[in-house]
C-alpha cells in the first residue's frame, strides 16, 4: 500500500498521475513502481483507457478520492467516447477498466485512431501557467488527442515530446513526468494558419466534452438530433434519402487535403463512405472526431446539441390557422394540433392540422400556408348549420359551397356523415334491390365467414359499402370465433433465463479450463456444448442470458491476450526460453497482433528474463 499520491490536476492523465508518483517516490526501478500502484499484477497505465483501476484504488490509503468512476470521469478518455457508445457498450468499458481487460481499444472503435498518437503532447503555454499555478507541469488530457493540434485554452500549436504514446509503463519507455528534458525542441504538429480557426473549434468541442458533458443522452439520441439537424438543413429528404449536396458540401468546407488528416477523406459517390454510414445509422459507434466535423460543418454548437431538445418542423411552429368559416376564431392561429407524413405514392409531405372545433384540414409541406390541398373534416359545428340551411332553408351544396367558399362535394360528405342528407344520386330502389339480394345470399351461404362474403359477392359489398354503410355494417356476417389453443405446459421463462445463464458461464469456464491449445469462446461454440442450443435463439426473451453471453463472450484482442498467457506457460512449464519468437510459434503471427497484445508480449519476455 503506497503512504502517498500526488493529488490530481484539471484535465490530467491517469498516467500523468502515475508519473509524478514515480518521479516523487524516488523509486530506483520502475518496477517496483509499478508493483506499488497495482501489486499483485503488473498494469500499463494506458494513455486512453487505463485498466486495473481497482487494483490502484485497493493499493492506496483508505478513503482516497480516486475510485475508479472518478478517474474514468475526469482522467481517462472515456467521456469523449460515452455518447457516442451504446448503453450496453458504455457499461462494458466502465467495467473493463475497473478490471484488466487489455482490448479497449477495439470496444470504443479506437483500434486505428490510436496508432496515430506517437509521442505524447504538450502545450508551452500551458507549461509556464502550470508552473505559476502548482509548481510543476503535467500531461494534459485534452492534448493526448490525436486530432487536437491546437490547445483551447491558448489558441497556441502543440508539440510532439520525445515520450512515447505506446509501450508505456515498462522496459524503456517507463512513466515519465513531464519535465524540461522531456520535450523536443520545436517538434511543432502543425503550423498551417489557414486551419487554425477549424483546429481550435475541433479542440474546444473535444474539451467540452471530455469536462463539461453532463447529459444523459445515448448514442441512439445522438443519431436521431443528428438526423433532426440534417433534416432541418435540407440535406435529408422526409423519405430519408441523403442528398448528394450533403457530400459535397461537407468536402468542399474542409477539402478532402484537411480531412485526410483526420482520416476522413470523402468520396462524394461512394454511398457506403464513413459519412453516409454515420448519417444512415449503420455504425455501432461514432468516432467522437468524425462527429465534430459534421456538427462544425453545420453550425451548431456542441451544447447545444447536447442540452436542447430539436424537432423537425416543415410546417413552422403552430399555432397554425383556422379555416372554419362558421366558427368565431376563423381565421385566427388557434390550432394546436398537427402531424404530418411523406405519401411515397405523390413524394409530398402532407400536415394535417386539427383545431379544437373539430375542423381538420390537409396541406402540402413548402406551400402557401392559406393553401389548403384539402378539407378532411368539417367538424360537429356544420351539423346544426347544414340541417339548417339543407333542411329548412332546401338549399342546395352548391349554393352554400358558394356561401362559405367551400366544395359542394365537401358539404355532401359531412352531410352524409349525419345521416340527415339523401344525395339525389341515388337510386333508392336499386338500394332495396341490394339490400334483399345480400340477405338472399346470407340465406344461401350461412357458414361463410367476412372474408369469404367479401371475395365471392365483391360487386354486391362494395356498393352497399359505398351507398347504405350504416346498413351493411349491421348486416354482416357474424365474426367468426376462434378458440386459443394453450400448450399443455407454457414456459416460464424467468426460469429458464436464470438456468441457461448459468449454464452459459459453466460452459464458457469449462472452455477456459480445457487442456491444449484454447479455443475462443464465441456463440457457436458455446451452442455445441449446452443441452439446448437452440435456446440462444431466443435472447431477447431471456436478459440474464444475453447479458452473461455477452460478458463471456471474447473479442479476437482478448482471446490472442489468452493465448499469449497460455503460450507463456507451455513454455515454462516445457523448460524452454520465454521469447517473442516462442511465444508466437504457439499464439500466432506478431505482425497480425494488435498493439495491446504486442505489449502484452513483450511484458511476458520481460517478467521471464
Amino acid at each position: 500500500m503506497v503512504s502517498f499520491i500526488p493529488s490530481p490536476y484539471p484535465d490530467e492523465l491517469f498516467y500523468s498521475i502515475c508519473s509524478r508518483y514515480h518521479k516523487w517516490s524516488r523509486n530506483p526501478h520502475m518496477k517496483a513502481t509499478i508493483n506499488d500502484l497495482f501489486y499483485p499484477r503488473i498494469i500499463r497505465p494506458s494513455i486512453h483507457f487505463p485498466t486495473g483501476l481497482s487494483l490502484f484504488y485497493e493499493n492506496q490509503l483508505p478513503n482516497s478520492v480516486l475510485v475508479p468512476d472518478f478517474i474514468i470521469q475526469n482522467h481517462s478518455f472515456f467521456p469523449l467516447y460515452k455518447p457516442f457508445l451504446s448503453k450496453d457498450r458504455a457499461e462494458k468499458v466502465k467495467t473493463e477498466m475497473s478490471g484488466l481487460s487489455t482490448s479497449l481499444h477495439r470496444v470504443v472503435g479506437y483500434d486505428k485512431d490510436s496508432q496515430r498518437l506517437t509521442y505524447l503532447r504538450y502545450c508551452k503555454d500551458c507549461i509556464s501557467e502550470n508552473i505559476k499555478m502548482y509548481g510543476e507541469p503535467y500531461w494534459h488530457r485534452i492534448h493526448q488527442e490525436y486530432g487536437v493540434k491546437v490547445c483551447p485554452h491558448h489558441n497556441s500549436w502543440l508539440y510532439e515530446s520525445k515520450v512515447k504514446a505506446v509501450n508505456i509503463g515498462t522496459g524503456n519507455q517507463g512513466l515519465i513526468a513531464l519535465e524540461e528534458e522531456c520535450l523536443n525542441k520545436g517538434r511543432i504538429l502543425d503550423n498551417n494558419e489557414k486551419n487554425k480557426h477549424l483546429y481550435l473549434k475541433i479542440s474546444k468541442d473535444v474539451y467540452w466534452l471530455l469536462n463539461h458533458n453532463n447529459s444523459n443522452i445515448e448514442l441512439n439520441d445522438v443519431k436521431k438530433r443528428l438526423r433532426t439537424y440534417l433534416k432541418i438543413a435540407g440535406f435529408i429528404t422526409d423519405y430519408g434519402v441523403i442528398k448528394k449536396e450533403f457530400y459535397v458540401s461537407f468536402r468542399d468546407y474542409y477539402s478532402n487535403e484537411f480531412l485526410e488528416i483526420f482520416d476522413s477523406f470523402v468520396d462524394v459517390d461512394n454511398r457506403k463512405s464513413w459519412l453516409a454510414k454515420m448519417v444512415l445509422n449503420v455504425q455501432s459507434y461514432f468516432k467522437p472526431l468524425r462527429f465534430i466535423l459534421i456538427l462544425n460543418f453545420l453550425g451548431i454548437k456542441i451544447f447545444d446539441f447536447f442540452n436542447k431538445e430539436i424537432e423537425y418542423e416543415p410546417f413552422g411552429k403552430g399555432p397554425w390557422l383556422c379555416f372554419n368559416p362558421i366558427a368565431d376564431h376563423f381565421n385566427k392561429r388557434v390550432i394546436q394540433l398537427m402531424d404530418f407524413e411523406y405519401h411515397k405514392q405523390n413524394k409530398v409531405t402532407l400536415g394535417k392540422f386539427a383545431c379544437a372545433c373539430g375542423f381538420v384540414y390537409i396541406r402540402r409541406k413548402n406551400s402557401d400556408e392559406t393553401s389548403i390541398e384539402k378539407i378532411y373534416d368539417l367538424g360537429p359545428l356544420w351539423n346544426t348549420e347544414l340541417s339548417r340551411l339543407i333542411g329548412e332553408e332546401k338549399k342546395s351544396s352548391l349554393q352554400i359551397g358558394q356561401i362559405y367558399n367551400l366544395h359542394p362535394s365537401t358539404i355532401e360528405e359531412h352531410y352524409k356523415s349525419i345521416n340527415t342528407y339523401q344525395s339525389g344520386s341515388i337510386d333508392f330502389v336499386k338500394r332495396e334491390e341490394y339490400r334483399l339480394l345480400w340477405q338472399q345470399r346470407r340465406s344461401e351461404y350461412p357458414d361463410l365467414t367476412r372474408s369469404e362474403f367479401y371475395k365471392r359477392f365483391s360487386n354486391l359489398y362494395r356498393w352497399l359499402n359505398k351507398h347504405d354503410n350504416a346498413w351493411l355494417k349491421s348486416n354482416l356476417p357474424p365474426k367468426k370465433q376462434y378458440a386459443r389453443t394453450h400448450s399443455p405446459q407454457r414456459v416460464n421463462w424467468n426460469v429458464r433465463d436464470n438456468e441457461l445463464s448459468r449454464e452459459v458461464l459453466k460452459v464458457a469456464n469449462q472452455v477456459k479450463s480445457l487442456d491444449g491449445k484454447p479455443k475462443r469462446i464465441t456463440k457457436a461454440l458455446i451452442s455445441d456444448f449446452i443441452k439446448h442450443p437452440n435456446q440462444l435463439d431466443t435472447l431477447e426473451k431471456l436478459p440474464l442470458t444475453k447479458k452473461t453471453l455477452n460478458d463471456v463472450l471474447e473479442t479476437i484482442n482478448e482471446f490472442r491476450s489468452r493465448k499469449v498467457i497460455w503460450a507463456t506457460r507451455q513454455l515454462k512449464k516445457n523448460n524452454r526460453k520465454v521469447s517473442i519468437n516462442n511465444i508466437c510459434k504457439l499464439a500466432g503471427k506478431y505482425k497480425d497482433f494488435s498493439d495491446e497484445v504486442k505489449e502484452l508480449v513483450n511484458e511476458q519476455v520481460n517478467i521471464s528474463t
